[in-house]
Order: structure tokens, then C-alpha cells, then sequence
């Protein structure tokens, strides 16, 4: 009865380790706080909820979170935490910036690029190291400045959205200015993403907040309210959307802009969607290696 009791709890111990990997969101809100949440809206885990205005949120490969800091008067900054236990790790790049976008650049681990305003007027790309030891340089002009990042693998350029209804591209390496993407009328641009070769963002448009696909509204990507169509993430075929107006989180389709789920949240900005991985199988055949073992003991004892 003891073995099969320890062979079951083994296999339990498996299988809830197994079974605990699930896709969530790291989303910025409520005007000062950074956690993760589920798909359904449950915390799981708070990085912070003393920071001044936060905006865009976005990982790495190596475990960490980075998240734009607006703050007040132009005193801004990049902040990094630890992924896996919510831990802050340090400030990236402080500054007398008004922090809006940050985004992360696959081939450059060490590196992230972020955008501000500097002056209340203009707004720049900015290239950093993570670890502090870089110099920051503002290297290309985006216009009116309330707007996000994104890194497309597909094009190897960086995208901003800008106020004036723009959506610019960059070089990673250079941030050297490209080209004027897409440009939609009356709308301030402010989340972006991209899937593929495909561009997506948010903005005002006819009086009305909606997401965009390359530059053309989607059929439907409005939430209860749709006020303020701030973040926006992907998770390889579904949109995700922080609606700081209406106070909530809504997934859509991608191809189609179909509203699927929404949970309510106060005041989301800037949301970001991770994949926690499953635990390794050595990590699994140590866990039950743990029950062997401990059966063992029983039977010396």
C-alpha cells in the first residue's frame, strides 16, 4: 500500500508539473503597478505597484521583464525585473525621458531600444544596453510622441507608432530612420505588434478607438467601451488589447478582429504576452527520482 501510495504521488507531482504551464500576460496598470495575470484575469504575480505612469511592457530571452516608465516632468526610465520571481533587477536607462515604448531586439540580447518624449513635443528612438555600460544615444526623431514599439523578425526592422498617424521604421542596429509605413487618417498611434510580415496597432480613428492590420481597421476590435486602445500584443494568431478606457483586457482574432474573451482591469496600459514554459524531463525524472528514493528510506526504516 506504501509503494502504491508513493508511485501515485509521483505520478501526481508529474502531472501537475506537467499540467502547470500556461500562456499569461504581463501587463502594466492602474496607473503605477506591473503584474501577471492569466488569460482570464487572475494575478499571479506582482513585480511592482510603486512606478510613476507605466507603459509598454516587453521580455527577452534570458528571463526578464522591461517595462517603460513614463513618470512625470520628463524623469522616466527603463526598468528590469526578473520574470520567474517578479524581483526587480535594476534600472536601464534613466533619464529625462517620458518613457512610452521599449522593445527587444532578438539578435541584440544585451540591448533594448525604447522611445520617449524629451521635451513635450518630440519624441525619440533610443538604443541602450541592458547591463549600463553603453552610451545612450537618441539616434531618430518620431514625431509627437505617445507611442509603442515592436521588432518584426520577418522585416528585421523596428516599428513605431507616432501621435501624427504614422507608423516609421528603423534599422535595429543603427535605429537609423527608414521609411513612413502606414499612415491612418485622424489617428494617434500608440500600440503596436506584428505578426509575420503583418503589422498590426491601435489608435484614434472617426472618433473611435480601434486596431489596425497594415494600416486597414479590422471588423470588429472593440471592447465594452473601446475608449483608449492603448497595449497590444500577440500571441502568434491572437491579438491582445489593454483598453485603458474602459478598464479591461480583450482578446481578438487576428485574422478577422473578432472580440473572443475580455476580463475587466484598471487602467491597463502596456501588456505583453509570455509562454511559461513546461519544467525540463530531467527536471521530471528528478522529481520522481524524489519518491523513489524517499520509498527507499521507508524500506530500510
Amino acid at each position: 500500500m506504501k509503494l502504491k501510495s508513493l508511485l501515485l504521488t509521483a505520478v501526481a507531482c508529474s502531472a501537475f508539473a506537467i499540467g502547470s504551464a500556461q500562456a499569461n500576460l504581463l501587463i502594466s496598470y492602474n496607473n503605477n503597478s506591473l503584474g501577471l495575470f492569466s488569460e482570464t484575469g487572475t494575478l499571479i504575480t506582482t513585480y511592482s505597484t510603486t512606478l510613476a505612469n507605466p507603459q509598454q511592457v516587453v521580455t527577452d530571452n534570458s528571463g526578464h521583464v522591461y517595462v517603460a516608465e513614463f513618470g512625470g516632468a520628463f524623469n522616466g526610465n527603463i526598468k528590469m525585473y526578473n520574470i520567474a520571481t517578479g524581483a526587480f533587477v535594476r534600472n536601464v536607462l534613466a533619464g529625462s525621458y517620458g518613457f512610452t515604448g521599449v522593445a527587444f531586439n532578438p539578435a541584440n540580447p544585451g540591448e533594448i531600444i525604447a522611445t520617449g518624449a524629451y521635451d513635450g513635443v518630440n519624441g525619440q528612438v533610443i538604443r541602450a544596453t541592458t547591463d549600463q555600460t553603453g552610451n545612450f544615444v537618441a539616434f531618430s526623431t518620431v514625431g509627437v510622441p505617445y507611442s509603442q514599439l515592436a521588432y518584426s523578425a520577418s522585416s528585421d526592422l523596428i516599428y513605431a507608432g507616432a501621435a501624427s498617424s504614422v507608423i516609421q521604421s528603423f534599422l535595429p542596429t543603427t535605429l537609423a530612420y527608414q521609411a513612413n509605413v502606414h499612415t491612418i487618417a485622424g489617428g494617434g498611434l500608440v500600440g503596436i505588434t506584428t505578426i509575420g510580415s503583418d503589422i498590426y496597432n491601435t489608435g484614434a480613428h472617426a472618433g473611435l478607438w480601434s486596431t489596425f492590420k497594415n494600416g486597414i481597421a479590422l471588423a470588429d476590435t472593440s471592447n465594452v467601451v473601446n475608449q483608449n486602445l492603448f497595449g497590444l500584443t500577440n500571441d502568434g494568431t491572437n491579438l491582445w488589447s489593454a483598453d485603458f478606457g474602459a478598464g479591461g483586457v480583450a482578446k481578438y482574432n487576428a485574422s478577422t478582429g473578432a472580440l473572443m474573451s475580455s476580463f475587466a482591469l484598471s487602467a491597463p496600459v502596456g501588456i505583453a504576452f509570455t509562454a511559461i514554459p513546461e519544467p525540463s524531463t530531467a527536471g521530471l525524472l528528478a522529481l520522481s527520482g524524489l519518491a523513489l528514493a524517499a520509498f527507499r528510506r521507508r524500506r530500510v526504516a
